[in-house]
């Protein structure tokens, strides 16, 4: 710890998803001595398989993992939020302030915080998402019910789309 307080890195990786444990995992092995990565869940997603639980052919369980245990060794793990980022002041190092009170410095900083869904941005889409009528695979809380409504459907329309990025694990382009 510095005398002001804060931490210093080699390299933090904001967001421990896909992109933000795998780029870890990279560069520990390729030699980086000083990985931290910030992650505020404790329970870590795998995206692409939320696809399968949509189609009713795996569990939520299946992508599930703590998150924790997809770290690698020789990184460390910060489980906190990230609050604000900044430029080093006169180039130098680049900053990170976490809710926890953590004040970061990076050599090299990371951002892979992923996306948060805005329910609110089309009129009427979170009350349909309250109401249980809309479901979406590209949501960890929503695709366990896609199955069982597209299952049980006998009559009326489905409506299917395909957003575009930065939707999380868009199509292929």
């Amino acid at each position: 710890m510095s005398t002001d307080g804060a931490t210093d890195h080699e390299v933090v990786v904001v967001g421990g998803g896909n992109a933000g444990i795998s780029l870890a995992a990279r560069l520990v092995r390729r030699g980086v001595r000083d990985v931290a990565l910030v992650e505020p869940r404790a329970v870590h997603h795998y995206r692409p398989l939320l696809n399968y639980v949509g189609a009713g052919l795996a569990g939520m369980a299946a992508l599930e993992r703590p998150t924790r245990s997809l770290v690698p060794a020789g990184c460390t793990l910060l489980p906190d939020r990230v609050t604000a980022v900044g430029p080093g002041d006169g180039g130098g190092p680049a900053t990170v302030r976490t809710a926890g009170g953590r004040r970061l410095r990076a050599t090299t900083l990371v951002l892979c915080p992923g996306l948060d869904e805005d329910w609110h941005a089309t009129p009427g889409l979170a009350a349909a998402y309250a109401d249980g009528w809309a479901a979406s695979t590209f949501v960890g809380e929503s695709a366990p019910r896609v199955w069982p409504a597209l299952r049980d459907l006998t009559a009326g329309r489905v409506l299917f789309s395909v957003p575009p990025e930065p939707a999380p694990a868009g199509p292929p382009r």
